[in-house]
């Protein structure tokens, strides 16, 4: 469990796809002990420093390991989330499109180091540290994030690039 005897916060999370559920922060050693204790242990959780509120999505449609096209967003909030213990429910309640070439280069990185020739719809998630460093906390194929309609709408339609690619090919949309 993170130390908490210097300050710092520590948070329980579910290993895999759980938007959220679970998910508890705490600054009490005695809290954190307890709900360890209620779940077994670990087991299907990880637990962790507690990070800033502040996070952010890549979006990445890749063709034959070039990415095409891409979308950073930071989340300026969750959906329901007054409703959670941890305040996470894996709803974006807010967001807005940002441009920050070192994040998006991390978030490449990141794909990259999950599956060489990324080809298809790849994202990345970040949570920043409290000096704004941002931590990668997952990287997720195949899946267009909530955003997908208002990115559209405001003209990088990513879901129509991904099957013009599937179908035509990577000459079909032109340059990136």
């Amino acid at each position: 469990w993170p130390d908490t005897t210097r300050g710092r916060a520590g948070g329980r999370m579910r290993r895999q796809g759980s938007a959220g559920a679970g998910a508890v922060s705490t600054s009490s050693p005695a809290f954190a002990a307890a709900g360890l204790d209620e779940h077994g242990g670990l087991g299907d959780f990880t637990a962790a420093e507690c990070l800033s509120t502040r996070t952010a999505t890549f979006s990445g449609l890749w063709f034959e390991g070039e990415l095409v096209r891409s979308q950073l967003r930071e989340r300026l909030g969750w959906r329901y989330g007054a409703v959670t213990a941890s305040g996470v429910t894996g709803i974006t309640g807010g967001q807005r499109t940002i441009h920050d070439e070192q994040l998006h280069a991390e978030a490449e990185s990141c794909v990259r180091a999950v599956c060489g020739e990324p080809h298809g719809i790849i994202g990345a998630d970040f949570t920043f540290t409290a000096d704004g460093t941002p931590l990668a906390t997952e990287v997720q194929p195949a899946r267009f994030y909530s955003s997908i309609y208002f990115i559209a709408k405001a003209g990088l339609n990513l879901a129509d690039d991904y099957c013009t690619l599937a179908c035509e090919g990577r000459a079909a949309l032109g340059p990136a």
